[in-house]
């Protein structure tokens, strides 16, 4: 009795765990079918109650063949495989994902699977972009600056000869 208790505290401590961590995880079986996803994956793909669906099904855009194409290597090799920025559209939003697709031995019964884990790096994408912009605003206004100063030395140039012009002419000095 004690080590059903201890064993039902753990086990809800770690689903306590999946459902708090705030990256998406999706568990899929060899058929690619969801059989879990926590709360984080639920808010990425914009969609609830996906247990048993296809993993491709949660997919809005064109990218299903990439995603499966990477499932299937995953599984087949064994071998965990990342995707650095995927970009998911959900009607007119779009988000950019990091994910990292896992094997999964003996997942809840199901035999061999996958984990599918998603990070929604959508704002740091906006900010990444948002710094280059300022980058490239910054270089521009130092070039112009630069340019600003190197023509300001010649109209300075300029200005005072024409300066000279005028007292040498008021004057009567021609020569010069």
């Amino acid at each position: 009795s004690r080590l059903y208790e201890r064993i039902l505290r753990l086990k809800r401590f770690n689903e306590n765990i999946v459902t708090n961590t705030p990256v998406g995880l999706v568990v899929v079986n060899g058929e690619f079918s969801v059989i879990t996803m926590n709360a984080s994956a639920e808010r990425i793909f914009k969609k609830t109650g996906q247990v048993g669906v296809t993993f491709a099904s949660l997919f809005d855009n064109n990218n299903v063949e990439r995603w499966e194409q990477s499932l299937k290597n995953v599984l087949a090799t064994g071998v965990s495989e990342n995707l650095p920025r995927c970009y998911l559209t959900f009607g007119d939003e779009e988000k950019v994902v990091s994910s990292k697709i896992s094997p999964l031995e003996d997942a809840d019964q199901h035999g061999r699977g996958l984990i599918v884990v998603l990070e929604d790096i959508t704002e740091k994408t906006i900010l990444e972009n948002y710094v280059t912009i300022s980058e490239k605003l910054i270089a521009k206004g130092e070039m112009a600056a630069s340019i600003g100063h190197e023509l300001n030395n010649f109209l300075a140039i300029i200005s005072n000869n024409a300066e000279l012009l005028q007292i040498r002419v008021n004057k009567n000095e021609y020569d010069k």
